[in-house]
């Protein structure tokens, strides 16, 4: 399959260790700066006609900073073919039911808010918050302290998640 990874910051390299480990992808990697550092034997669209010609991927990868507008302003019929790297990590998420909560404050107590309301209506939960992680009745601390531990660790979690 034909990729192209629109914007090769954080975001973009970590998409591209992602797909690299899959393998059977021909990767290009498609970005507005010039200097950009590349992998080296990796093709790449630098500069200004970074957005040009990419109705020849397959799929096309933006990032979060870039309107799809932008892209269908050059590249008419695409549409169905962009995707950020959001959605290619819930993609490989063994479950559909993921409820993430966002924000400056208030994420934990919301979490352990909805986790209640979801227990008591019947439902299976598993929470994975800066607080603890928690797989039906099984709690552990979070010795991270941190919201959100990275995404490896997230698909890990979600992965023992579908096992229990």
């Amino acid at each position: 399959m034909k990729i192209a990874i629109v914007g090769f910051d954080i975001e973009g390299r970590a998409t591209y260790e992602y797909l690299k480990k899959l393998g059977g992808h021909e990767i290009t990697i498609c970005d507005q700066n010039e200097q950009v550092s590349v992998p080296d034997g990796l093709p790449s669209r630098l500069g200004d006609g970074y957005l040009n010609g990419l109705d020849e991927f397959d799929v096309i990868v933006r990032t979060a900073g870039l309107s799809p507008r932008k892209i269908l302003a050059q590249n008419p019929g695409v549409a169905e073919r962009i995707t950020t790297h959001v959605n290619l990590f819930f993609g490989g998420s063994p479950t559909a039911n993921i409820i993430g909560i966002t924000g400056t404050k208030g994420k934990s107590t919301t979490v352990e808010l909805l986790n209640a309301i979801l227990e008591a209506a019947g439902k299976k939960t598993a929470v994975a918050g800066t607080i603890r992680f928690k797989v039906g009745n099984e709690t552990r601390p979070n010795l991270f302290k941190m919201t959100m531990p990275g995404r490896f660790f997230i698909q890990k979690f979600l992965r023992f998640v579908q096992c229990k």
